[in-house]
């Protein structure tokens, strides 16, 4: 570094016109413009503050946090490598000039910008790019923020880490992320192709334990999103409403512990349990009722790739009076085109007309 040195009426300041600190992982960390201040040197065990003001890449600031004594990634549960970007920083740490000072003698608040953001780490298993993100850090936590894209799916969150030294390097995240067909393209979570139309927004939820998948919990009114299920002959448009739940893990593949949805008639409530390529295993739900003319437990396997998958109702009871079970639609060729998954039936009650059923 090279800069200015002073010392007048006891106040003693260093400032940097120019310098780096190369960092273990990342390069060089600009610090051109920081200052380290004593403000009255005649003081024993003096408070003393610097001034930061850096820029690098986000793995170099990353890895410099992560120097002893203070390790704050490693108590995150976070590598120094979560993100690559650029990153402008600036604030203040305030200590004591004492022998062996310890992480938590030091208080610090730096924010800043981080641009071009990309990860691998911060959504395991999932890629998230974001042109620009904003990022404080503190004794507390580290928390980032701001708009990106999942994959192609485009999202607003917070992500918080915890600091300090009994958090068990705990994290979370918290924000909205777009429901479409590419949001059940992008997690994979076993609908048939076509099955979502328009885009809405889903709440998210995702906690993070050091050493473990992401617990997540996705909520959405399906405002502005269409749904389509011909299986079940039944359909929700972009201009209605209902309420969609969804927890699991995040993973190769996810786990989906929980699905439930109410809308538009249709009311079920069961996990889905996906193959190790992503595409649907089996989606088993406890109770379906679809308006009038099924109350069921009902399963849905998968048949491949693009290959619409097999109903298995398990019980309960259907109305042939309110269907023909041929997969919905406004003329026959249409039922046709989406009845092309098998069904399997074990009722305990089907109604076929006015005065017949079978039991």
């Amino acid at each position: 570094a090279s800069g200015h040195l002073s010392l007048l009426d006891n106040r003693f300041v260093v400032t940097t016109r120019t310098g780096h600190v190369t960092a273990a992982q990342g390069g060089r960390v600009d610090i051109s413009g920081t200052s380290f201040e004593i403000p009255n040197v005649q003081i024993k065990r003096a408070p003393a503050r610097v001034r930061l003001k850096t820029s690098s890449t986000i793995t170099a600031v990353l890895s410099l946090l992560n120097e002893e004594p203070f390790r704050f990634l490693d108590k995150a549960g976070q590598l120094v490598t979560l993100a690559d970007g650029r990153a402008a920083l600036g604030g203040t740490l305030d200590f004591l000039l004492i022998k062996d000072l310890q992480p938590e003698e030091v208080a610090f608040d730096v924010t800043g910008r981080l641009e071009d953001v990309r990860s691998e780490t911060l959504v395991p298993g999932r890629v998230l790019n974001a042109a620009a993100l904003d990022v404080r850090a503190t004794k507390e936590d580290l928390v980032v923020s701001g708009d990106g894209r999942i994959g192609q799916v485009p999202f607003n969150g917070r992500f918080r880490a915890e600091l300090a030294p009994d958090s068990g390097g705990q994290s979370d995240v918290r924000g909205w992320i777009e429901i479409s067909e590419r949001f059940a393209d992008e997690f994979r979570i076993g609908l048939p192709p076509g099955s979502l139309t328009g885009a809405g927004r889903g709440q998210i939820e995702i906690d993070f334990e050091k050493g473990a998948p992401g617990a997540f919990r996705l909520t959405s009114t399906l405002a502005g999103v269409g749904l389509r299920l011909p299986q079940l002959g039944w359909s929700l448009s972009p201009g209605a409403t209902g309420e969609l739940e969804v927890s699991g893990r995040l993973g190769e593949p996810p786990s989906l512990d929980r699905v439930r949805i109410a809308a538009g008639g249709l009311s079920a409530r069961g996990t889905v349990a996906l193959r190790p390529d992503g595409q649907l295993d089996r989606a088993s739900f406890t109770r379906v009722q679809v308006g009038d003319w099924i109350d069921a437990p009902v399963e849905l396997v998968g048949r491949g790739a693009g290959a619409v998958p097999l109903v298995r109702v398990l019980g309960g009871s259907i109305d042939l009076r309110q269907t023909s079970l041929a997969g919905g639609g406004d003329n026959a060729a249409q039922g046709r085109r989406n009845a092309g998954g098998p069904v399997s039936l074990i009722l305990d009650r089907l109604q076929i007309s006015e005065g017949i059923a079978l039991t």
